[in-house]
């Protein structure tokens, strides 16, 4: 028997085990697989997941509200954006000390290290 031919209530997540999901499918699976496991226990199976359909989870998450928190919380806690946000806070605080602002405000501001702010003047 194939995955995709077992019903909804013989197992989702190996029904769903494939690289033909539609974004509802992604969702569903998705959504279902929050409420029973940890994250970290999740990653392998998510990972093959979206590998295998980008395209239907960028959907998912576009349409569905579970999913879009699900990946927010995740990058969140994993700290996807943290980098992100700290080379915009020192490219700000340049800008801002190009334009005469003291070192500690622009510290405090833009809340990185004094150290870090004193190399970039």
């Amino acid at each position: 028997m194939e995955s995709k031919e077992l019903s909804k209530e013989e197992n989702l997540f190996l029904r769903n085990l494939r690289s033909n999901l539609s974004s509802e499918d992604a969702k569903e699976v998705t959504e279902a697989y929050k409420e029973i496991k940890p994250f970290e226990e999740k990653n392998v199976y998510l990972d093959r997941l979206i590998q295998a359909n980008q395209q239907a989870f960028r959907e998912a998450i576009i349409l569905g509200e579970a999913a879009k928190a699900l990946f927010l919380e995740t990058a969140d806690e994993e700290g996807w954006f943290v980098e992100r946000d700290k080379q915009r806070n020192i490219e700000i605080a340049r800008e801002m000390l190009l334009d005469g602002e003291p070192i500690e405000k622009v510290s405090k501001w833009m809340k990185l290290p004094l150290e870090t702010v004193k190399s970039l003047a």
